[in-house]
């Protein structure tokens, strides 16, 4: 009885000398862990991320011990879906949110480590604890780190690009070279004067078509006409080359001319176009030099294109010319002759 006495009195001494010397009773704290962090791939709520983990160990981890990643439980980040372990170390999930890398040779003090994690962001902004832990293989905590990791709402920035179109249409002078074809007369923006026509000598006007635009898909622009080229008592020039009334040959080739065949009105003379656009999309192929297509009734032809925004000065990009040849023989009827042409710019934004 008195030595229980005696022992309780000794213990009591003790903790008296401890509290007096460090002010409280000593406990067993495990260390930090140095430069512990943790980047997300992305801190939008409720969306999939990726916990890049990393730390360096204040004290060795001995062999089959382990590291543990614990994120925040209950309903905030969702279950782990994947993770890896730097090292060597082997991955497992001991609960939906605690991933674990065991080293079965351990890590030396001063070992660097990365560990990633990947699950579901938490759904309502906030901030987020993430703990990592080093442990014996009997799970005695040897060191540990609490990150805080912050979940925000993401930013919508906006901005409006307005669309735009500078289309323009202009005349050339006497001798311009049009996809080697040289002009005869001078245009205007608004008229293209043949003039009086020779018998068996080509006559050439030319235009120039300017597009500046912010498309993102470009534009292309169509010429057609109202009729062909009709006098007074409805006789034509008909379209390129010896065609029918109405119907121009739309695949571009080289120049024919006019075969003046008696009784057939349509060989008397012809109208034909070429363009120096190389590209053109999918409009007639025109990159051969002195190459003509005509006219097909009122249909549209493409004579101008580009895939994407324009500066309405680089050739083949904002930039083209379009020349248009007429040629007669002695059988084409007197008259003045007049048509009227039509330039259509399209762009898609």
């Amino acid at each position: 009885m008195k030595n229980k006495k005696f022992d309780r009195i000794v213990v009591a001494i003790l903790i008296f000398a401890m509290v007096a010397i460090y002010g409280s009773v000593p406990t067993v704290k495990a260390a930090s862990l140095a430069t512990a962090k943790d980047v997300l791939s992305t801190s939008a709520p409720a969306i999939s991320a990726v916990h890049t983990i990393t730390a360096s160990t204040t004290q060795a981890i001995p062999n089959n011990g382990y590291i543990s990643i614990t994120l925040q439980g209950g309903s905030t980040f969702g279950a782990i879906a994947t993770g890896t372990c730097s090292n060597g170390g082997a991955v497992s999930t001991t609960t939906p949110q605690t991933l674990r890398c065991t080293y079965g040779s351990g890590l030396a003090t001063s070992t660097s480590f990365s560990i990633t994690v990947t699950d579901t962001n938490p759904a309502a902004a906030g901030t987020y604890t993430v703990t990592v832990g080093d442990y014996t293989n009997g799970s005695v905590l040897l060191e540990s780190a609490n990150l805080i990791v912050a979940i925000v709402n993401q930013v919508t920035m906006t901005a409006t690009v307005p669309a735009t179109l500078t289309f323009t249409v202009a005349g050339t002078s006497t001798g311009a070279t049009i996809n080697g074809i040289t002009t005869t007369a001078t245009s205007t923006a608004t008229s293209t004067p043949f003039g009086t026509l020779t018998v068996g000598a080509t006559s050439t006007v030319g235009q120039s078509i300017s597009v500046t635009t912010n498309a993102a898909s470009g534009f292309a622009v169509t010429v057609q006409e109202n009729q062909e080229m009709t006098n007074a008592a409805g006789a034509n020039i008909n379209s390129f080359d010896n065609s029918i009334t109405g119907f121009g040959s739309t695949t571009p080739h080289a120049w024919n001319d006019p075969t003046g065949i008696l009784g057939n009105t349509n060989t008397y003379g012809h109208m034909g176009l070429t363009s120096d656009d190389a590209t053109n999309g999918s409009g007639p192929n025109f990159t051969a030099a002195n190459k003509y297509a005509g006219l097909n009734g009122t249909a549209p032809m493409q004579v101008m294109y580009n895939s994407g925004p324009s500066d309405g000065s680089t050739a083949g990009v904002g930039l083209a010319n379009v020349a248009y040849s007429v040629k007669i023989t002695a059988l084409q009827e007197a008259g003045d002759y007049t048509n009227t042409l039509t330039y259509i710019c399209t762009p898609t934004y």
